[in-house]
């Protein structure tokens, strides 16, 4: 799957620069995708104990994206696109479960079978966290407060701009709509819509359509909103 299959027209640059850094490794039929695959593992995985830890996957992301786009940009969408990496490798690990697991007992890693899982959520999070943040009309910055909420605001004046981003939630809202769609996404009574109950509600009607992308987050034992990032109770005050 290239990035132009993968991505929708309505998102952002941004987007397409990240995703288009890993999506060659998430395919599961094609040969030449496991092999790269197998190539990326053995530069992350060089003590050969067969699982990869966080801080692995997380130096292994920062390099493709600084050789691909050059140290600034690289560094910029590595910050840009922080929370999808824990949100990605917080489902994406254990789903292969116990049988032929390489993991050392009690380590927190992902095994070369959750792989090419990960990385396919790394892409499907970064697309779901951009279509959040182009609703509010800008990716968070490190000194903005409640960055992680989307207002009905924001929600209105936006929600023509993310029908093409490649969910199917996302697609044909009707305006008179919007509001209702708009609290059936935010169930906590706050008035404001979450990052996490986004991600939940686009995960789960993707997985109710049977779409490739549902197919795939339904193998996680996790919904997104069960992934809390740190940052969640700071955004919620």
């Amino acid at each position: 799957m290239t990035t132009d299959e993968f991505v929708g027209s309505s998102a952002s640059q941004d987007a397409r620069d990240f995703i288009n850094c890993f999506i060659q490794f998430s395919g599961k039929d094609k040969e030449s995708s496991l092999s790269d695959r197998k190539k990326e593992w053995s530069v992350i995985d060089r003590n050969k104990i067969g699982s990869i830890s966080k801080a692995e996957i997380d130096t292994w992301i920062r390099e493709k994206l600084v050789n691909a786009l050059g140290p600034d940009r690289g560094q910029q969408l590595k910050e840009l696109f922080k929370s999808t990496f824990l949100r990605a490798y917080g489902n994406a690990k254990h789903i292969s479960g116990t049988k032929g697991d390489t993991r050392l007992s009690g380590t927190d890693s992902v095994t070369f079978k959750e792989f090419r899982i990960f990385i396919a959520y790394l892409c499907i999070y970064a697309l779901m966290d951009d279509a959040f943040f182009t609703l509010k009309g800008s990716f968070p910055t490190d000194d903005e407060k409640k960055t992680r909420t989307l207002s009905l605001q924001e929600w209105c004046n936006g929600y023509s701009h993310v029908n093409h981003h490649g969910f199917f939630a996302l697609r044909n809202i009707l305006e008179e709509d919007i509001e209702t769609m708009f609290h059936k996404i935010g169930k906590n009574g706050s008035g404001y819509i979450f990052l996490d109950e986004w991600c939940n509600f686009l995960e789960k009607t993707e997985a109710k359509m049977g779409t490739y992308m549902g197919n795939l987050l339904s193998l996680g034992n996790h919904s997104a909103s069960t992934i809390k990032l740190k940052s969640t109770k700071k955004d919620k005050s």
